[in-house]
Parts: structure tokens; sequence; C-alpha cells
């Protein structure tokens, strides 16, 4: 499919101009001008979009553009229709209509879209993700060690030198906590190899940062070994908490979506919701099996 030269919306151009025939003084340049602006944008949105899933696309967009098209239609504009007997209050509401018609059709754009991404990136082989992931950790710990080594040296001031060596610690420290032993490995090599090339270490030997790898790795054998246990389940009234120990997720599940109070005290305490799961979840942890306890009122033990 050649995306430069197709001309996807052509045969909306009558549509187009006839739906600002009572809200524009020249009409056809008017709808001319929108055309050719939703027309790039197609084009654009369609370089997102693999080849298997471009028909689909241009199908949905020409047809919601035709509703909105002829939700235009509908609305008038006074200097163009002159004032006399002119209905201002309905023309308000098709305005509205057509607004709301708008608004509903970018919602529409932004969430295939999004879904196109989602699906690209789980396509992507799990090494390539793993070096961006190595990459950016390693881009942002640069920064931290040479600012480090700034104020060492005394290049700049009015920083607390503490902080930034908690901030890499932490930053490492997710990637252990989720058993991520080769990014963990890679970002220590890169402190220990940092320390070489200036006088004071950024990262002293005996900080506890250089015992993340063990770390990573005892969080990696838990966690295979949480993934072949059985998931455990609690019922309580109205629903159940899950232990999912292969999504390594504890889960509540809701017989009836939970009120106002309720999501916002899930949200409080870290539960966001998974449209995947169709559940309130967050890390299994203990942390996560007491939040959740405390939510549901449900007994500590």
């Amino acid at each position: 499919m050649d995306l430069a030269s197709s001309n996807y919306l052509e045969d909306l151009r009558e549509m187009a101009r006839s739906a600002y025939r009572w809200n524009s003084f020249d009409p056809e340049a008017r709808a001319d001008s929108d055309l050719a602006s939703h027309e790039r944008q197609l084009r654009q949105d369609l370089e997102e979009i693999p080849e298997e899933k471009r028909k689909q696309y241009i199908e949905s967009y020409k047809s919601r553009l035709s509703s909105l098209f002829a939700g235009k239609s509908r609305c008038a504009n006074a200097m163009v229709t002159g004032p006399a007997k002119f209905n201002f209050r309905q023309n308000e509401k098709r305005e509205n209509a057509y607004w709301n018609k708008y608004e509903e059709f970018n919602a529409w754009r932004e969430r295939f879209l999004a879904a196109m991404r989602r699906m690209e990136e789980k396509a992507r082989p799990e090494e390539e993700k793993r070096e961006e992931a190595v990459q950016l950790l390693l881009k942002d710990l640069k920064q931290k060690a040479e600012t480090i080594h700034d104020l060492d040296t005394g290049k700049l001031k009015g920083y607390h030198r503490a902080l930034f060596v908690s901030s890499i610690y932490n930053k490492v420290a997710t990637h252990a906590s989720h058993g991520e032993v080769e990014i963990v490995q890679r970002a220590v090599d890169f402190i220990t190899e940092f320390n070489f090339k200036v006088k004071k270490p950024v990262i002293t030997a005996r900080n506890r940062f250089f015992q993340l790898p063990e770390i990573a790795m005892r969080m990696r054998e838990k966690l295979y070994a949480r993934k072949n246990e059985e998931n455990k389940e609690t019922a309580f009234e109205g629903g159940k908490l899950v232990w999912n120990n292969e999504a390594d997720r504890l889960q509540i599940l809701f017989d009836n979506i939970p009120d106002d109070d309720t999501r916002k005290n899930l949200k409080s305490n870290g539960f966001r919701w998974s449209p995947k799961h169709k559940a309130w979840q967050r890390q299994l942890t203990p942390n996560a099996v007491r939040a959740a306890k405390r939510v549901l009122n449900l007994p500590n033990s």
C-alpha cells in the first residue's frame, strides 16, 4: 500500500462540501482544506498501523468522518444564512452534538493507535526490549554518576551527593526486585568501570549497591518458584481475592462494579484496574496483601 500517493478520502469530498454549505462563505475551499487535513492525519496514522490492520482502520476512519460531516451539515452560521429567524438555541444544540462527535472521533483514534502500539511492543523480541531497557538505565546512571563526580571535584555545588547515590541505588534495586539479573549486573558493571576512571568512587565498594546482583538472583529464583505454585483464593462478600502467582499479581475481583469510595481507596492503596484480567491488582507482595485486606475489611491473618 503506497501511503504517500493514496487518496483515501476523495469520495467524501461532496459530503464535506455539503457539510460547510451553511457554515462558510466559501464552503468548497473550507471543505477541501478540512479534507486535506484529515487525509494527512490518516496517512500519518497508517504509518503506525500494521499492514493487516490498515484496511479496517481506513474503513472505520471514513465511516466516523462521514458521521462528523453529517453532524456539521446540520449546523449553521448566522452570518452566512442571515440573522432573520435564525434559531440560535437549536443551532447551539446541534453544534454541541457535533463537538461531542468530534471528541468521540479523536478518542477512538487514540484508543486504536494505542492498541496498535501495544500489539507492536508485545511482538518485539524480548532481547530487543531488554536491551532498550538497559540502554535507558545506563544513560540515566551515566548522568547521575557524572553529577556525583562534578560534586566531588567542585565543578558543581548546591546539591546533596547522597541523593544522587540513593537515586542510582533505587533505580537498579527496582530491576533487582523484578529478578532482572542481567540488567542489574550490567548496571553494577557500569558503575564499577566508572569508579576506575575517577579518583573518588561515585559509590564506594562497601555500599549495598554492589549486593544487588545477588538480590536479583534470589528474587528470580523466588519468582520462578512462585509461578509454579497453585493460585490461592479468598472469598469475601461481593467478590474474591486472588493470589495470581503466574502473573505475579494480587487481584481483587468484584461481582459488581465497586462504588466511587471503594475505587478511590483501591487506587490510594496502589491497586490499578486491569481490563485484561477484569480485576483490580498490584504486584504480589506481603504489603499488597495487607493493603487489600485493609481495603476489604478482611482479618489480617
